[in-house]
């Protein structure tokens, strides 16, 4: 079950950078491409194509690939890849710090709620024990009043 969980948020995780790559990538052609209308070329939806296949290829390439596009000494078009290569590794290890950490903060707040539920316990023990004094007090009054009228009343006969 945890390991079908951690499979379950890498998948959700690549999803996810798999669309801000798509996104970012897709407005920067947009971007290009209405620089190249202001230069007043034609930047037809193949040209559009081209750079965000380029820009896809470029992000997923080594790194010499990425460096010499982000400085403007990109000479050819990049290599198309099918899939970004990833270090499953190190997935792996996000998703296991992840996994640890929400393990960690469900632990504290199990303890939390365990602490909670002691003082509540510690309070309801400490207002019965505050209710049977007082039970006892007013017994005690109540004989001390019962007492008190008997002696007044034979008082009231002898006298």
């Amino acid at each position: 079950a945890v390991r079908k969980a951690r499979e379950q948020l890498i998948i959700e995780q690549m999803t996810e950078v798999l669309r801000e790559q798509r996104g970012a990538i897709d407005a920067l052609s947009r971007r290009l491409g209405m620089v190249l209308t202001a230069g007043e070329h034609a930047a037809s939806a193949e040209t559009l194509r081209r750079i965000s296949d380029g820009l896809r290829s470029a992000s997923t390439a080594e790194p010499e690939t990425w460096s010499a596009l982000r400085h403007g000494g990109l000479v050819a078009e990049p290599d198309q890849v099918g899939f970004p290569t990833l270090d499953v590794a190190d997935m792996q290890r996000v998703t296991e710090a992840r996994a640890d950490h929400a393990a960690d903060a469900q632990r504290k707040r199990l303890d939390a709620a365990a602490a909670d539920v002691r003082r509540a316990e510690d309070l309801e023990r400490a207002a019965l024990e505050q209710e049977q004094a007082a039970r006892q007090r007013r017994e005690q009054a109540t004989e001390a009043l019962r007492v008190a009228r008997s002696t007044l009343s034979e008082l009231q006969r002898e006298g």
